[in-house]
């Protein structure tokens, strides 16, 4: 991971084990933007990340990056499934990649 990933990727997984031990309803989806899976599963398995990824070279992570914008790695983009307005609204995304958000915003 890069130096922005590799300093943000703690702080998220101290959140999401937090947020999960704590019964919120959510999940974490990687979205990589590795220049190869071999980089991509030695990264998942350096941080021990405790949740799912789309499988490198998937169709989906292109559609995902020009959907949300991805100019940038790290980039956290929170979405809420249930919302009336329909599952690609944003709650949260964070460009400078301060703190992990601990709840919805």
């Amino acid at each position: 991971g890069c130096p922005g990933c590799r300093s943000f990727t703690p702080r998220l997984i101290a959140s999401y084990n937090q947020r999960k031990a704590q019964g919120q309803p959510f999940e974490v989806v990687l979205v990589t933007g590795d220049i190869d899976e071999r980089h991509m599963r030695t990264y998942m398995k350096d941080y021990q990340m405790p949740w799912l990824a789309v499988p490198f070279g998937d169709k989906h992570i292109q559609i995902l990056q020009k959907k949300f914008a991805v100019a940038f790695i790290p980039k956290f983009v929170e979405i809420d499934a249930l919302d009336p307005a329909g599952p690609a609204k944003v709650l949260g995304n964070d460009p400078s990649m301060g703190d992990a958000p601990t709840d919805n915003r």
